[in-house]
């Protein structure tokens, strides 16, 4: 074991030489494989040096660019002369295990800028690179100097303090342990050189250092400083570190919080390994990391990436900083795909994401947590990440843990229930079994957590659909809890107010709410389509007594109370849903306890009764004579529709009032009972049991009951009687009127028809006149 850098330097010259006179291909074998390492570590000898000075021990390091070159100077435990092979060659390497660079090729990486590498360390000793010196030693040595030199694998001695006293820059770094100079070309501006591989890097890059805590940067007058402070970590692995960065005067601080693992290889993945692998693979580490901003975990800026103890290419799949010691490409730029130890190393970096998420909940915010782990949206053409990724959702499923309504993070993926982000269906299903599956409002109000993160996790997501599948099969439970049913309607409104007020997705909104069993009618829940056929309203004090078989459906004066507060408020959604704002298109249709609501239940009944007529017909004209109606409103169409007992040739029957004529016993025209009153299409007005005559009669002329003949477009019903006193139809042809009541304007040509039947006095003439005096009236 040689005792200094010289004799470490002598030793391996001389196994060089007794290499090349054996075979001098080697030569050439030798310089291509160092300029192949050079480039592959192309852009990343700055990372190759402060590994070299983390796995040094070293705290502190300061990199100066001055006079054309650049120094990494750092306070490690020095360059010993057992380095001397590793970094004169790619087979070899001293760094202790679970480090990186591995293959003892991460020196190399300093000449892509430098032909004329020097290290110095303490007891006066040093070494250097050189093309010139390895060309006259090869001459020599009597070995062929081809084109291509080999120098990178031939190190030669130089002296400390007698470069010191020609390098004033390498006099300053006295008190570093360590110097390494990488002498520029003259073209090369140092101070832009390290400006460039600086600008790359952030401090939290170097958080899977174990040791460095102070990195310096000197250019010109410029100085900045980066400086990290750990805290001791705790059982689980968790520390803290705060980044304080100092240039031109301006200070930042910015904390973050840590989990590291580390573990043993298991013994079958190591036998996976190369030989010179498995050594430095039987320890390996992992860490995750993140900002603290306002005492809570915050995401990434952006989506580093993984880093095997500095950044790869290999994007993290999630918003954190993730270091794992995985196998990676001769570039350390990618991750090696489809490796049993890498498979390893990727789940247990999964797991320790986790369990850091988990330990980032905070229940004044607990949603946040969970956009710690929103996926990166453009893995595409980044298997690892893929995979990682994959292997982040499994962990998740298995090891979450959700919170639930009170804040508590107790909730498996597979458990928990996502109501839409609204407040009131997360209080509406609060009140429902299902409180114990929902996860906390906070998280249902994150679009992108519940779309990215939880939907991935295989949590339902328990949209708008969901809470009315629940209300049309569970509803009918809830008849007598006053505040859930409240709240139900209240959402309905919120929901189909969410869409265009004319639009048609309001009416198929409209169109499933009236499906629904949560109407409060009678103790019981209906639904809107159940009571199509009747009219929905709520009784009032004053409202008068109303029949049973009027089609009304009367809600529960609870919900009624509750909707009449509403009309304080013409804008609420609830009151425009029911109907009470004059939407009734987009509406159920819930009407204010009126007479005119009572008026239309009548009419539907009467419609209702014709369509199937059944016994008790007389109902309805009672029903009129003790309301007093007919002395209040207007009589329409509808309502003259009203069955009323009726004589018809020699039988009772019931008619439609406005289809009925008075006889003359009622003040009706005795000539026309002369002439029709055994016609069996004539339908005469009879009272019925009970009223006074005189109110009937009232009550009937109301509902059109008429005492002369009607000109009407039914061809089945007499339309025009012909009178045989002349002056008697003369008189009364005047007065005729249509099926409306309203007085017939061609009254002229009757006549004219009339005193031609007169003339002719023959019984033929008398048909054909009276079927044209019809035609020409109607």
């Amino acid at each position: 074991m040689p005792g200094s850098l010289k004799e470490a330097i002598e030793t391996l010259l001389a196994k060089r030489e007794q290499v090349y006179n054996a075979d001098s291909d080697r030569l050439v074998q030798d310089a291509r494989g160092a300029r192949r390492a050079a480039r592959d570590y192309r852009g990343r000898w700055l990372l190759e040096l402060l590994q070299n000075c983390d796995d040094a021990h070293a705290r502190l390091v300061r990199l100066v660019a001055r006079n054309g070159a650049i120094y990494v100077a750092d306070q490690g435990e020095g360059f010993v002369p057992s380095a001397v092979a590793a970094i004169s060659g790619t087979d070899l390497s001293d760094k202790p295990e679970g480090t990186i660079g591995r293959k003892g090729v991460g020196f190399k990486a300093v000449f892509e800028i430098t032909a004329h590498p020097q290290i110095y360390s303490q007891n006066n000793e040093g070494l250097e690179f050189d093309e010139q010196k390895a060309l006259e030693w090869l001459l020599e040595k009597g070995l062929p100097a081809y084109a291509e030199i080999p120098f990178q694998w031939l190190p030669f001695s130089l002296e400390r303090q007698q470069a010191a006293e020609q390098d004033q820059v390498l006099s300053q770094l006295s008190g570093f342990t360590t110097v390494i100079k990488l002498p520029l070309a003259p073209q090369v501006r140092a101070e832009g050189e390290l400006a460039k591989v600086w600008s790359e890097l952030r401090p939290e890059n170097f958080l899977p250092f174990s040791h460095v805590r102070n990195l310096q940067l000197v250019r010109g007058n410029e100085v900045q400083v980066w400086k990290w402070r750990k805290s001791e970590e705790d059982a689980s692995g968790l520390a803290t570190a705060l980044i304080r960065v100092s240039a031109t005067g301006q200070v930042t601080e910015q904390n973050w919080r840590i989990l590291r693992r580390e573990m043993d290889t298991p013994s079958h993945l190591l036998e996976k390994l190369s030989v010179q692998d498995r050594e430095h693979a039987r320890k390996v580490s992992w860490m995750v990391a993140a900002p603290v901003a306002e005492q809570r975990v915050t995401p990434t800026d952006s989506y580093r990436p993984v880093q095997v103890f500095y950044p790869t290419r290999v994007p993290a799949p999630v918003p954190l900083l993730l270091h794992g010691e995985f196998l990676v490409n001769t570039e350390r730029t990618a991750i090696i795909e489809d490796h049993p130890f890498n498979e390893w190393v990727a789940a247990e970096s999964a797991g320790l994401v986790v369990q850091f998420v988990q330990d980032a909940y905070q229940p004044a915010a607990p949603a946040a947590f969970l956009r710690l782990l929103l996926p990166y949206e453009h893995m595409e053409g980044h298997e690892v990440t893929r995979n990682l990724w994959a292997s982040i959702r499994t962990e998740a499923q298995k090891h979450l843990r959700l919170p639930d309504v009170e804040g508590e993070p107790r909730l498996r993926s597979q458990d928990a229930l996502v109501p839409p982000a609204s407040d009131l269906a997360h209080e509406l299903l609060c009140l429902t079994p299902l409180k114990e599956r929902l996860v906390h409002r906070e998280v249902s109000r994150d679009p992108e957590v519940v779309t990215k993160v939880l939907q991935p996790l295989g949590v339902k997501i328990y949209q708008a659909e969901g809470i009315l599948k629940f209300l049309q099969t569970e509803g009918k439970n809830y008849a007598t809890d006053k505040e859930w049913l409240w709240l139900a309607w209240q959402w309905l409104a919120e929901w189909v107010g969410e869409t265009g007020k004319w639009s048609e997705e309001r009416k198929e909104r409209v169109k499933r709410v009236r499906s629904l069993p949560l109407l409060p009618v009678d103790g019981e829940l209906k639904s809107a389509r159940e009571l199509k056929n009747r009219f929905i309203t709520w009784r009032e004090r004053n409202n008068p007594e109303l029949p049973e078989w009027l089609p009304l459906a009367f809600l529960d004066s609870w919900f009624a109370s509750r909707v009449k507060e509403l009309a304080k408020d013409k804008e609420n959604k609830v009151h425009e849903l029911l109907g009470l704002s004059g939407s009734h298109d987009k509406s159920l249709g819930i009407r204010k306890p009126t007479r005119e609501v009572w008026r239309e239940a009548l009419e539907q009944a009467i419609e209702d009764y014709w369509l199937e007529p059944e016994d008790a017909p007389e109902r309805f004209g009672r029903f009129l004579l003790v309301s007093g109606w007919y002395e209040e409103i207007q009589v329409t169409e509808k309502l003259k529709r009203c069955p009323i007992p009726v004589r018809r040739g020699g039988r009772h029957e019931f008619e439609e009032g406005g289809k009925v004529y008075f006889p003359a016993s009622w003040g009706g025209g005795e000539l026309l009972e002369q002439l029709w009153g055994d016609d069996p299409r004539i339908p005469w007005a009879q009272p019925f049991d009970g009223p006074d005559h005189e109110i009937q009669l009232e009550l009937y002329r109301w509902l059109g009951v008429v005492s002369f003949s009607r000109i009407t477009d039914e061809k089945k019903v007499l339309t025009l009687n012909l009178a045989e006193i002349h002056q008697q139809y003369k008189d009364y042809i005047y007065n005729v009127v249509d099926y409306r009541q309203e007085s017939v304007k061609n009254k002229r040509i009757a006549i004219c028809f009339y005193q031609e039947f007169v003339r002719k006095s023959s019984a033929i003439f008398f048909t054909f006149f009276a079927y044209k005096l019809e035609k020409i009236l109607l």
